[in-house]
Order: structure tokens, then sequence, then C-alpha cells
């Protein structure tokens, strides 16, 4: 999948790293986040292949050094997606 979130980011003149960070990047499912915002998924749903971006909420494990693993419901057909592991 071509991000489109990604392209807007770089557009801006923004770099991965410095700028912004990926928590996971997979054939359907792009998840990252501007260092100062909130973390941005783009998904194409796997039952009925709409393509979205949404805001999701990046909660900390107990231990507070690593995130879980977020999800979120399609807008179209209502299923529920959770991410792949996040990068270790």
């Amino acid at each position: 999948m071509d991000s489109k979130l990604v392209k807007e980011w770089m557009g801006k003149g923004l770099s991965p790293s410095r700028d912004f960070e990926f928590f996971t990047r997979r054939g359907n499912i792009v998840l990252g986040k501007l260092w100062n915002g909130n973390a941005k998924v783009e998904y194409v749903c796997e039952k009925c292949g709409n393509y979205g971006i949404k805001t999701v909420v990046m909660e900390k494990s107990k231990s507070g050094k690593k995130f879980l693993r977020p999800s979120f419901t399609c807008d179209k057909c209502g299923v529920e997606i959770k991410i792949p592991d996040l990068k270790k």
C-alpha cells in the first residue's frame, strides 16, 4: 500500500525519526505519529476494502516502557481491526 499519510508528512518537509515515528508498517496498515501529536492509523479493511485514516489512542503497558496494541473499528462495515505487532 502506498501510504498517503507518509506522503503527506514527507510533503510537509518532515522526516522519519526526526519528526515522526512508525509503530508498524504492514501491507494494509500503517501506524505512526508525529512527535508532538496523536497516533494515526491508515488502513484498508480486509473484510470490505474500505480505506481510511483514523486517530487512535496509544496506551502504555503497566511497565510504562512499551505501547499496547490498539484496536479500532472500520468506518464502513464496523469490524474490529487489531493492529499487528508493534515494533519491538
